[in-house]
């Protein structure tokens, strides 16, 4: 439907201005034939008909926006959460590592505090009954065989 009312200067009606406009808003493509800027697709943010975008929405963490060049539209899709947030991926993935290498050495110093089971085959009984055998009680013995020198009143 042509619009007429419209000067040579300013050919196309802008319905969001209700005035005649030289070129067309964002969002919106210049209808010639009819006068008027008319609405881009959808999937559009600029565009040259209605099934031709010139420009995609811009791409964000959730959604990625790309031009298809076989329908002349934008197409959309949803970013996979490790596309949404590489941030908490990598931290995961450092975490779990670090985990995973300390139980190594937490199991590494178990390993070595552990006492050895190799032992001679000649006397290996006895060497076992002595190498585990208690310390003397030298609590019995006193202060002194224990190992503690004598306090005057002079070291006072």
């Amino acid at each position: 439907l042509a619009r007429s009312g419209c000067l040579a200067d300013a050919p196309l009606f802008d319905s969001g201005l209700a005035s005649c406009v030289r070129f067309c808003n964002t969002g919106f493509w210049a209808d010639h034939e009819a006068g008027r800027c008319k609405r881009c697709h959808r999937s559009c943010v600029a565009c040259l008909s209605r099934s031709r975008c010139s420009q995609c929405p811009r791409s964000n963490r959730v959604w990625q926006h790309k031009m298809d060049n076989t329908t002349g539209l934008c197409s959309s899709r949803r970013r996979s959460v490790w596309e949404q947030h590489p941030d908490y991926i990598a931290f995961a993935v450092f975490g779990l590592v670090s985990v995973f290498l300390f139980s190594l050495g937490v199991c590494a110093l178990q390993r070595q505090m552990r006492p050895s089971r190799k032992v001679a085959l000649s006397g290996a009984s006895q060497q076992a009954s002595s190498k585990f055998t208690a310390p003397p009680n030298t609590m019995l013995n006193g202060p002194a065989g224990a190992g503690y020198a004598p306090v005057s009143a002079r070291d006072y």
